[in-house]
């Protein structure tokens, strides 16, 4: 399997921006990227799977930063952070701020050549779980547009990919997010499922389609907070192309978009829309 193949592997961005394949970056390696994404809707699947369309839309962007670490031969460090999240309706003033910071440790159990990994993260509550947005008729009050979930986050996830040729692979992985609670709103425990598989045109470029989908294990007396993801279900899609322009430095962009299949939609907007990425691909080993 060729180097760039390894190092070039990347998963969803925005609330997918997790290292999702089975192969271990060198020690003293990494990889940082930046993204954006931005959209907006008004289709709004309800905790019951009822598809409705709002009066005003939705719409949310975010830059996020992601990095992977090599620290041995066997294991590396992932970082996940929001730099800036901003969240408005239609008849609503914007709420922005940091978001909460993923910290992961990923490592190769076994001897050999097979790319299979286990992963531990931690989501540290480090966004603004209370953050007001004015209503632009002053007679509504404000509307709250956090940042964060305001409660820990624990998720294991198992991967494991394979390279059928030099510009060829597959991905499959699962987890289980571990959720606690915010001022005594009980947020559903979550199962991930996903896959990808990546073709290579040419030498520095991939093209990565790619399907994850999150399932809300249901809690007496849950919160249906959308915001946080509780009672959230969904089933998306993304197509991804991205390419080493010069000495590591590379972009990316991405479609994404929801299914209601076969995870059923519920508790969350479903828009479509583009996500770009600038990345660096530093090679020490």
């Amino acid at each position: 399997m060729k180097k760039s193949f390894l190092l070039i592997t990347i998963s969803f961005l925005s609330t997918l921006a997790i290292a999702q394949n089975g192969w271990i970056r060198p020690k003293k390696d990494s990889w940082t990227q930046i993204s954006y994404q931005q959209w907006s809707s008004k289709e709004f699947y309800n905790a019951d799977g009822i598809l409705t369309n709002t009066a005003n839309a939705f719409s949310s962007s975010e830059v996020t930063l992601y990095s992977e670490f090599g620290i041995s031969p066997r294991a590396n460090i992932l970082i996940n952070a929001p730099l800036f999240k901003s969240a408005k309706f239609d008849n609503t003033e914007s709420a922005s701020g940091f978001g909460d910071v993923r910290l992961e440790f990923k490592y190769k159990p076994f001897a050999g050549n097979f790319p299979f990994a286990l992963q531990a993260a931690v989501e540290v509550p480090t966004g603004k779980a209370e953050n007001l947005a004015n209503n632009l008729d002053p007679a509504l009050g404000y509307v709250n547009l956090p940042t964060g979930d305001g409660e820990w986050n624990f998720w294991a996830t198992a991967v494991a990919s394979q390279g059928f040729t030099n510009w060829m692979y597959g991905t499959l992985h699962a987890g289980y997010n571990f959720r606690t609670a915010y001022l005594g709103n009980n947020f559903s425990n979550q199962y991930r499922i996903g896959g990808e598989i990546g073709v290579s045109p040419y030498k520095t470029a991939w093209i990565i389609a790619k399907y994850s989908g999150l399932f809300a294990q249901k809690l007496e007396g849950q919160s249906n907070d959308f915001l946080r993801q509780s009672g959230t279900n969904f089933s998306q899609y993304g197509i991804m192309f991205l390419t080493e322009i010069s000495h590591g430095l590379g972009i990316s962009v991405q479609y994404n978009g929801f299914a209601n299949f076969p995870s059923k939609l519920t508790n969350l907007y479903t828009p479509n829309y583009l996500s770009f990425g600038i990345f660096w691909n530093r090679q020490k080993s």
